[in-house]
């Protein structure tokens, strides 16, 4: 609950589920917030989403952070 990120090597480390995914971009670009592994809400300042480019849905997960961010009430 410190705001680090899961070290890859971790269980759940990197979400493989687009749904998921596309939840935590909302959060993050409507309420400045992310959940911890606790279940904690942690605020987040954050001017970009970094997106790893060597997973397989990766350009499929930026579409969809896209439009989540470019639908998303400001």
């Amino acid at each position: 609950d410190e705001g680090r990120l899961t070290p890859r090597k971790q269980a759940n480390a990197v979400n493989q589920s687009f749904e998921l995914i596309e939840e935590q971009v909302f959060q993050l670009s409507q309420q400045g917030t992310q959940t911890t592994e606790s279940g904690q809400s942690l605020a987040v300042h954050a001017n970009t989403i970094f997106v790893h480019g060597d997973g397989s849905h990766a350009v499929e997960a930026v579409k969809r952070f896209r439009a989540v961010v470019d639908g998303a009430p400001s």
